[in-house]
């Protein structure tokens, strides 16, 4: 968390610049007010992904920063991580779905940030985090302040690692000492690796999603990242 009196500031990225780095400033969650680091004597700091390649049983790939122009894949991923079947058009379908589309429109605003992992300058896979309000929540929502994480990897893609490692590397990015938060289905097996990488359940907030199963709302604590 920031250092301020006010105990609704808190740290949050906002962007990129040419330089692909992450800046930190502070979000009024009360006043829907950003103030963006300051000069030199700042107390925020600077995060950086550098573009990087990847081998991937033997597929060679490059993991990047989410930018603007993303938000098209986006909208196909954000149907993967809801598990919907939609197989003729999965953007269509999430942007029918009020609660869905939230995770993807307007994509690029303050906030929101995101790794993104290419196979032949394609993307097939993302892990992204946003923040919503009290009044038009995520799934996963547990206050204004905690950003909330999406992970998708295109079907033909799977059972490779790429979901792991986009994770990871959106952790890390995101930092030691920020709260994170995201929704699971009970019987998807990737709640094993948000378990290992230090998301806890919280049980009161568990629901049935719409198809009846039982889903899990998983909070990461400003933990170190040791998987």
């Amino acid at each position: 968390y920031a250092d301020s009196d006010n105990a609704h500031d808190f740290p949050l990225l906002f962007g990129l610049d040419e330089n692909v780095t992450f800046h930190l400033g502070t979000f009024d969650a009360v006043r829907g007010n950003f103030t963006a680091p300051s000069g030199r004597g700042s107390p925020f700091h600077s995060l950086c992904i550098q573009g990087e390649s990847l081998c991937i049983q033997g597929e060679s790939m490059k993991l990047r920063p989410a930018n603007s122009e993303d938000e098209e894949f986006l909208w196909q991923a954000q149907c993967y991580a809801a598990l919907l079947d939609a197989k003729e058009d999965p953007a269509a379908t999430v942007r029918g779905n009020p609660v869905l589309a939230r995770y993807v429109e307007g994509w690029g605003r303050v906030g929101d940030i995101g790794v993104i992992v290419e196979h032949e300058n394609k993307p097939v896979g993302a892990a992204w985090c946003r923040l919503f309000r009290e009044e038009s929540p995520g799934w996963g929502w547990i206050d204004a302040k905690t950003p909330e994480i999406s992970v998708a990897v295109l079907p033909e893609f799977r059972q490779m690692g790429i979901g792991t490692s986009l994770l990871k590397r959106l952790l890390e990015v995101t930092g030691e000492n920020m709260m994170i938060s995201l929704a699971v289905r009970s019987t998807n097996p990737a709640l094993r690796l948000y378990l290992r990488l230090g998301f806890r359940i919280i049980p009161e907030r568990n629901f049935l999603n719409r198809t009846g199963v039982l889903s899990h709302v998983m909070v990461r604590e400003g933990i170190a990242l040791h998987a």
